[in-house]
């Protein structure tokens, strides 16, 4: 049950009044449907390459890295909390 709180806390930075919701839901779905082109993503539809992150260079390329782990998304994500 631990997970499921953690997938609620994230959420919360993503449900925002200002961010009309229809954006939030196309975006929430894309992810949700692995639609993301991601380098992991890429490689399951047999694309050769090597992945890195692009925003911080240290990581495999996937969403939750590009979303949640990646220093750089972390930075960006509260930003937007203090703006928001």
């Amino acid at each position: 049950m631990q997970g499921a709180s953690n997938d609620i806390l994230w959420t919360k930075l993503i449900w925002k009044n200002c961010i009309p919701q229809a954006k939030t839901l196309v975006l929430w779905k894309f992810i949700m449907q692995n639609k993301l082109p991601t380098d992991d993503v890429l490689q399951s539809r047999g694309c050769n390459i090597v992945s890195r992150c692009d925003l911080c260079g240290c990581f495999i390329e996937h969403a939750d890295h590009l979303i949640l782990q990646c220093s750089f998304a972390s930075k960006i994500w509260d930003w937007l909390e203090i703006k928001l």
